[in-house]
């Protein structure tokens, strides 16, 4: 596989949406997918992007990006918590935020 285009006899990541399996990252990009930010407090609850970012040699790949995802628009990551480096949530540790957590919902048509 290179960049976001597949080849033949590729293996294709698959994963159930909409059905509250939790993932964890610390690929967090600023919106339009120019460069790395860090997690807040105030992206826990949020429904961002998923999207591939270019930035970086080699790309920054797959993560979330900070736009806001739009239903039956968006493949979308709806933010659980954010974790600090030593993966506790910094609403407890007061820590910067590192990894977020989130679901992937995932909608078909207008909300």
């Amino acid at each position: 596989m290179t960049g976001i285009a597949f080849a033949a006899a590729d293996e294709v990541a698959f994963w159930p949406v909409n059905e509250g399996t939790q993932f964890i990252t610390r690929n967090f990009w600023a919106a339009a997918g120019g460069s790395a930010v860090v997690p807040a407090l105030t992206d826990i609850g949020e429904s961002y992007q998923i999207t591939y970012a270019t930035f970086g040699t080699p790309d920054a790949g797959w993560g979330v990006e900070q736009t806001a995802g739009v239903s039956g628009v968006d493949f979308e990551a709806r933010i659980v918590d954010v974790l600090d480096s030593q993966k506790a949530p910094i609403r407890r540790s007061g820590n910067a935020g590192v990894f977020l957590v989130f679901e992937i919902v995932a909608t078909v048509g207008a909300a």
